[in-house]
């Protein structure tokens, strides 16, 4: 009896652990740099380290009846954390808090493998249901503030969006949104029979409100309308596409079987429908196209320029931290090629992201990495077919939807999306349905699981003693930036130099740093920090400011070299032909700076404001 009081104890902590990881959803960004990043990474690391201490507190009571099961799929999962932490602090380029990212998912996934053997069959089959209440309760929670975001009750986190939920913009709430509607159109679909012949049965009754299939069956109605009016005000097509393959995985056996059966025996109909749904397909693909069209070509310059980098270097990518860096040569060797077309040079931008999780995983860590990634959703979606109907329907149209949503936009280099992969790949490859009960456990399954919980008990240790203190170090240089926005550099550039160990991946805090140490009268020492930094961010200011460090040097030649690399990356930004006219004008050179002049003027700068126009100005001033 004390064991079961126990497992259950168990079970109920391991839910509520849970509960606050999907917390990590609504973690508001205190800590620099811009979004909730850092934030949310110092919100989840004591949640994994709790996450451990219940592992190992309920082993001893879950292995003497289940034994976890461990498999090549779960391999897999920690070889891909393994190798990208590793690549990532090898390489120095990835921040400290970006090494430990990776293997504090590698923990965490371990943990859940463990925790969800803890119990009884009945209590891992509670824990089941309770894990598709959380989702569907967190979904509830993004719907009401976006709702409240879109009939303008509350403010979206992005000044050009009306709806963003707890996110930096409405892609990522659209991508959340669409795997969450896997599991309610699964409960759906699962609970609505049952309950209308409940119905049918006994009428109405009150005690139907003490069935938790009709709460659940109600929340997931709630929540799936919800999605019917917020999903379009997201306008990410690539969150529409993955809601629509949940909704076809779920859809597949109740209504896609029987409509082959029906339109075999009625042949003509296909001949009417198939040109129909060819017509719809293409005029559907248009319109999508059309109501953003900037941003698709954008995109496809984006993946046509990383897997030129994958072409380079497809066993070992460029590492974890560099792929911004590197993007940014590649791209702006592309576009002064006369390879490029007038269309890619307009749409050009300099994002960190491929925005297609799988490019850009080959980019860094090559191909192997993309088929350790491939592999594990491979085990993890034949996990959920073994158990379609208890549930795993369900979890693998979530993660499908996931899955197609990461092939258009950068969901998983967000950590609250990690998490979420961690938890619907950890339920598939073994999870709730692996621990079998058994009369006596293998000694092999005593010794893996002892391995695994010491490598969760010294990680998760390591992780307080190095990275938690990191905290101080984010909140320090936050800090900082009202008085480094305020201009005061004098006073800030002595803590910037203290801060700089620890910050040193950072490209935010190396731009910071580099133009503290030009305002202060040192550009030697910000053209160091800029070379760094250019190695980590794609961003074309950094280059600028480069060149006015050049200046104030006196070596025009290197300052118009860093101008032109500037314009090159993003041709469709002004402010670097305005500085190469200003550098002709300051270095003598009349004729270049005429033309250049009005190339300026001439510019079609795609959103005017009032800085271009001032600079338009200047450069009129300058040729008259």
């Amino acid at each position: 009896m004390f064991r079961n009081l126990s497992s259950r104890l168990l079970s109920l902590s391991s839910l509520l652990l849970l509960g606050a990881l999907l917390g990590t959803l609504f973690v508001p960004g205190t800590l620099p740099p811009a979004g909730m990043e850092s934030s949310q990474f110092f919100y989840f690391l004591p949640l994994v380290g709790l996450l451990t201490l219940l592992a190992v507190l309920g082993t001893p009571v879950a292995t003497p009846r289940s034994a976890t099961g461990f498999r090549l799929g779960d391999s897999l999962v920690v070889a891909l954390g393994l190798y990208a932490a590793l690549r990532g602090a090898s390489g120095g380029a990835l921040p400290r808090i970006g090494v430990w990212n990776y293997l504090l998912l590698t923990v965490f996934y371990l943990d859940l493998r463990l925790c969800f053997s803890l119990g009884t069959q009945r209590d891992r089959r509670r824990l089941l249901s309770g894990l598709i209440l959380l989702f569907l309760l967190v979904g509830l929670a993004q719907e009401i503030i976006a709702l409240r975001q879109l009939y303008g009750y509350g403010l979206s986190n992005h000044a050009r969006f009306r709806v963003t939920g707890t996110f930096h913009n409405p892609a990522p709430l659209g991508g959340f949104l669409a795997l969450v509607s896997g599991i309610a159109l699964d409960r759906i679909a699962r609970l609505g029979r049952p309950l209308a012949r409940y119905l049918g049965w006994r009428g109405w009754s009150p005690k139907l409100l003490l069935l938790p299939g009709f709460w659940i069956f109600g929340l997931s109605g709630l929540f799936l309308l919800g999605v019917l009016l917020l999903l379009p005000a997201t306008q990410s097509r690539i969150a529409w596409l993955g809601a629509l393959t949940a909704l076809l995985i779920v859809g597949w056996e109740p209504l896609v079987r029987p409509l082959r059966r029906w339109l075999r025996e009625r042949k003509w109909v296909v001949w009417v429908l198939v040109p129909l749904a060819g017509l719809v397909l293409v005029g559907g693909t248009t319109a999508a196209y059309r109501m953003k069209a900037r941003s698709a070509d954008g995109r496809l310059l984006m993946w046509k320029t990383t897997l030129r980098m994958v072409a380079d270097r497809p066993w070992d990518g460029v590492g974890p931290g560099r792929f911004a860096g590197v993007y940014g040569d590649y791209q702006a060797a592309w576009l002064s090629s006369p390879h490029a077309s007038d269309g890619e040079r307009q749409v050009a931008g300099s994002s960190g992201a491929a925005f297609n999780d799988y490019l850009q995983l080959a980019a860094e860590l090559g191909l192997p990495g993309l088929l350790l990634m491939v592999a594990a959703l491979f085990f993890a979606f034949r996990g959920f077919r073994r158990r379609w109907r208890s549930g795993g329907c369900g979890f693998a149209a979530a993660l499908a939807a996931l899955s197609v949503f990461a092939a258009a936009s950068y969901p998983l280099q967000l950590l609250s999306f990690r998490i979420l992969w961690t938890m619907l790949v950890a339920v598939g490859i073994g999870g709730l349905y692996d621990a079998r009960p058994v009369a006596g456990v293998r000694a092999g399954d005593r010794i893996g699981s002892g391995v695994v919980l010491g490598f969760c008990l010294v990680v998760s240790a390591l992780s307080f003693w190095t990275a938690w203190p990191l905290r101080r170090t984010y909140a320090a240089w936050g800090r900082l930036e009202p008085l480094y926005r305020m201009e005061r550099f004098e006073t800030v550039a002595a803590d910037y130099e203290r801060l700089a160990p620890a910050l040193g991946a950072e490209p935010s805090f190396l731009f910071e740093w580099a133009n503290v140490r030009n305002k202060v009268g040192d550009p030697t020492g910000s053209i160091a920090i800029l070379e760094r930094a250019a190695g980590l961010s794609s961003d074309p200011m950094l280059y600028n400011l480069l060149g006015n460090d050049y200046r104030a040097l006196g070596d025009y030649p290197s300052a118009e070299r860093a101008y032109l690399r500037a314009w090159a990356v993003v041709p469709g930004r002004l402010y670097p032909l305005y500085l190469l006219t200003d550098l002709y004008r300051e270095s003598g050179q009349e004729d270049r700076m005429r033309a250049m002049g009005r190339r300026v003027l001439e510019f079609d700068e795609r959103v005017s404001s009032p800085a271009v126009r001032e600079m338009r100005a200047r450069v009129r001033k300058w040729l008259e």
